[in-house]
């Protein structure tokens, strides 16, 4: 007999969960494999613990099984479900054996456990498929019918009259049979009848053929199965009997899986998709000659998850691993990501890969599944469009350069110095919105950039009085301008008159999202008392000249001046 530490040491090397208990049944030992499969501790499954981890249903079952053979001394089998680490419950079997002293003596039960999740469902869904034959055999019937080759008359029960929608009787000539089936298939009858009446064939197989029901036109597929009964002294046959079964539903739907296939071919076909299946206990792709053509490979060639890895741009492999680790901690099962590669010829290539974890099936373990689409060709339209938006921003960069410059030449007069800063000013609020679309490729901007942007050269001597706070959203090119506008006069008003013109005046900048729109909130505290002037200047004019009507508000109350505005937000960025 193996003592304790042995035993364990084998029990932990065990692929499968097992377990030892005492003669009372409280578990004394639980291997490596359980811990893995409930992320229970062995110390939390000992005595009664383990119990815990199975379906509250199932508890008083186990706890029966294990009763009934202990106080026979027998070892026995029993079903339960255990609940898996990820939360599911899985089927197990479990089996037991009892283990003895050398003088006989019952000390308890050692069991394993293997997974029949697979089995139980296919059980069940065995078990639905007869449940419902059951009820649709009880509710449609099998019609029999009998051909009595003497007379030629066949005989009928009523639901096989039913089935051909043939008149209420029991007695039909060959003719008033052969009138109800379709033309077309009136060889198939021939055929097997004549197989099945030849002494030297006797065929005795099912049969489809297609009936158009003489009572309402319609048309039913109908599957029949008969038998001739043989004088053998002659031989010769002397009936002909069988049964059939309207199976019309069951034809359309085989079709229409048949047909679902091929439609799924031709989506794949039209959308150039690459369908790929990795089997992950073995590791093993599904043979595809278009997975292999996307890769460069050669078509009959059998691909090794290894050798697509090895063409993989540097990097991309540990990314796709990041984002399935990130997936599973979420608790979802699949991913979605733009794939670099470069094929054996050294040309590069980029794929948008869609994966998505499956369940094992009878023939197979845990798989993933997922579909390859060829994106080459709009990442490198991406790529001359990020070259040309690079260009394109470079050179207005070079024109504000050269205004800034136009403009120190023409304000030299000292007496000008208040408008040029002014001037120069506006300028950098507009180049801050330039340099925001630019980091996202011009056509949108993140807001939280565009706001520093617009106000860091204010922060540079009131950093501590000013607060910026709102959510990752992005803005399109002509709000970013107007945005950044504003900002900055608002900064300017604020350092003139405002809140910032005092060291305890604060300024809080705000926005959130609602419908669609981005909504901005200005707010100044602490700063001296204004009021509504009297005339507008050329900053108020300017920022309400960049909105609708109704999407700024400025306002002037005592303690600072607030001001809301909107403006769309941009949706559908590009990856």
């Amino acid at each position: 007999m193996l003592d304790d530490a042995h035993f364990a040491a084998i029990a932990d090397a065990a692929p499968f969960p097992m377990w030892r208990a005492d003669c009372s049944g409280r578990c004394t030992l639980l291997n490596r494999a359980w811990v893995e499969l409930t992320g229970q501790t062995a110390a939390e499954g000992q005595d009664d613990g383990w119990q815990a981890m199975l379906h509250p249903d199932d508890v008083a079952t186990a706890q029966l099984a294990f009763v009934t053979a202990q106080a026979r001394g027998l070892p026995y089998q029993v079903e339960y479900r255990v609940r898996r680490a990820d939360g599911q419950y899985a089927w197990m079997v479990d089996s037991a054996t009892p283990r003895y002293d050398a003088s006989g003596k019952l000390l308890g039960y050692i069991g394993s456990l293997i997974e029949i999740t697979d089995r139980k469902a296919a059980e069940e869904r065995l078990e639905r498929i007869e449940r419902r034959l059951t009820i649709a055999t009880e509710a449609a019937g099998i019609g029999i019918w009998e051909w009595n080759l003497e007379t030629d008359i066949f005989s009928l029960t009523p639901r096989a009259v039913e089935i051909y929608g043939l008149a209420e009787k029991d007695k039909f000539s060959r003719d008033e049979i052969r009138a109800a089936v379709h033309p077309d298939d009136l060889g198939i009858l021939q055929e097997h009848s004549d197989l099945a009446l030849d002494p030297k064939v006797r065929l005795a197989e099912s049969y489809l053929y297609r009936v158009i029901r003489p009572n309402d036109g319609q048309l039913r597929w109908i599957r029949a199965h008969a038998e001739a009964t043989f004088d053998e002294s002659v031989p010769k046959a002397t009936s002909y009997i069988g049964t059939f079964e309207d199976v019309t539903e069951a034809h359309l739907a085989r079709q229409e899986l048949e047909d679902s296939e091929a439609r799924l071919k031709m989506a794949l076909d039209a959308g150039d998709l690459v369908l790929w299946e990795l089997d992950l206990a073995s590791n093993e792709l599904t043979h595809s000659p278009k997975l292999n053509l996307l890769f460069g490979l050669p078509v009959d060639k059998r691909p090794t998850p290894d050798d697509l890895h090895k063409l993989y741009a540097p990097g991309e492999k540990e990314r796709l691993d990041q984002l399935g680790q990130e997936a599973a901690a979420r608790g979802e099962t699949a991913i979605a990501a733009e794939l670099h590669f470069q094929r054996p010829d050294g040309a590069e290539r980029w794929a948008f890969l869609r994966a998505q974890a499956a369940p094992p099936t009878r023939q197979s373990g845990p798989r993933a599944i997922g579909v390859l689409l060829d994106i080459t060709d709009r990442k490198r339209r991406e790529q001359r469009l990020e070259a040309i938006t690079g260009e394109v921003q470079h050179r207005l960069k070079n024109v504000l350069a050269i205004i800034q410059s136009l403009a120190k030449q023409t304000f030299k007069d000292p007496s000008q110095t208040r408008p040029l800063e002014e001037f120069l000013g506006r300028l950098h609020a507009f180049a801050a919105a330039t340099d925001a679309l630019r980091s996202e490729q011009g056509n949108a901007a993140d807001v939280k950039a565009l706001v520093e942007e617009a106000l860091s050269p204010f922060r540079q001597s009131h950093s501590a009085q000013i607060d910026i706070s709102g959510p990752t959203v992005a803005v399109d090119a002509q709000n970013a301008l107007a945005v950044s506008m504003t900002l900055h006069e608002l900064s300017t008003n604020a350092v003139k008159y405002g809140a910032l013109s005092s060291t305890s005046g604060r300024v809080a900048i705000c926005w959130h999202t609602s419908d669609g729109q981005i909504v901005f909130q200005w707010r100044e505290l602490g700063g001296p008392t204004v009021k509504e002037p009297d005339v507008q200047g050329f900053g108020s004019r300017l920022i309400k000249g960049l909105y609708p009507q109704d999407s700024i508000d400025i306002r002037y109350p005592a303690g600072g001046v607030e001001c809301d505005f909107v403006v769309p937000e941009k949706r559908n960025l590009p990856v």
